[in-house]
């Protein structure tokens, strides 16, 4: 009977433990922009942005495509900057945040400049922190 309990201990922990997992994207190191990150992620996955100023496309105007993700930088908005002006000078869009209504999503260390909207939120429920749009 013992030997029955632990094989089923077993089982569930490794149940349990992947049930939590989350894959982290990370930007630049596997992913070339922010952008390409997100569309490879699936609910629940981190996308992890390493310090750096990031511009250009898929740098801006950057949509989280309805899924409930975290994009997080690596250490905070001092060190990880979204530039929305575009190569001819014109001012785009930071973040575009869902709109599913039971979207979880998280925007947490950025500092975004030179944007005509720096964060966009329809009506998905989204948590945004440590973010310093100017």
């Amino acid at each position: 009977m013992a030997k029955k309990a632990l094989v089923i201990s077993v089982v569930l922990g490794i149940s349990f433990f992947s049930a939590g997992f989350k894959a982290i994207h990370e930007v630049p190191s596997r992913y070339p922009t922010i952008q390409a990150a997100i569309d490879a992620a699936a609910d629940g996955d981190i996308v992890l942005v390493a310090d750096g100023t990031y511009s250009g496309p898929n740098n801006m105007s950057i949509t989280f495509r309805n899924k409930s993700i975290t994009v997080k930088s690596e250490n905070g908005p001092e060190n990880c900057i979204v530039d929305c002006r575009d190569e001819f000078g014109k001012y785009s869009s930071g973040f575009g945040i869902g709109s599913e209504p039971n979207q979880n999503s998280v925007l947490d260390g950025f500092k975004i400049i030179n944007a005509h909207c720096a964060i966009y939120c329809s009506t998905g429920s989204a948590t945004i922190r440590n973010c310093n749009p100017k």
